[in-house]
């Protein structure tokens, strides 16, 4: 079959054409990895900046972190954690006039060498003890931490107030015996008042 010169362009021009498309097509997708690797590059950029960001501070971060664990009082394996700990509460909670009801001590957590007690509790009180209880609570450094804390004014007074709350007592545990030790809630005071 022999193609006219006619035919022979209009064939080429369509050939062309094709090739065209086909080209496009390629370079479309070509361009749209680009795209994504151009966004995934800057993405890595990121988190490399910031990645040394906080290895640059990591001595810093370290340094605090030993600090802390030497400030956690440091209890006997042996040792009834969770009543010494519900104790110091219980104290605390007698100084600043202020109304714990029943406490529920949650089963024992470990974060690595810091050990920790989930201590749940209700509460009654009015304003001003609350603060004040809250005040000696933070002042125990590293020991006690309240996770949650709802407040609720109560019905038939103006002045009281009700609710729950969550503290967590943090610690930490050595080998040698229990009569060699005193952790530092008993030998903290919490007469401060803010």
């Amino acid at each position: 079959m022999k193609l006219a010169g006619r035919e022979l362009w209009l064939a080429a021009g369509a050939g062309a054409v094709l090739a065209l498309l086909v080209t496009a097509w390629l370079v479309q997708g070509a361009v749209g990895d680009w795209k994504d690797a151009a966004q995934l590059e800057k993405k890595v950029a990121e988190k490399l900046r910031l990645t040394k960001k906080l290895l640059a501070k990591r001595t810093d971060v370290v340094t605090q972190l030993e600090a802390l664990q030497h400030k956690l009082p440091r209890y006997a394996t042996d040792r009834d954690v969770t009543a010494e700990q519900m104790r110091t509460l219980d104290r605390i909670a007698q100084e600043q006039k202020f109304g714990l009801g029943q406490r529920e001590p949650q089963p024992e957590g470990t974060n690595g060498v810091i050990h920790e007690i989930t201590i749940r509790s209700a509460w009654e009180s009015d304003l001003s003890a609350l603060t004040h209880f809250l005040y000696a609570i933070q002042t125990q450094d590293v020991i006690f931490d309240v996770r949650r804390l709802t407040v609720t004014p109560m019905p038939s007074t103006t002045d009281r107030l009700k609710g729950s709350m969550v503290i967590n007592s943090a610690y930490a545990v050595t080998d040698e015996p229990a009569a060699t030790h005193t952790p530092a809630a008993a030998v903290m005071t919490t007469t401060n008042k803010p």
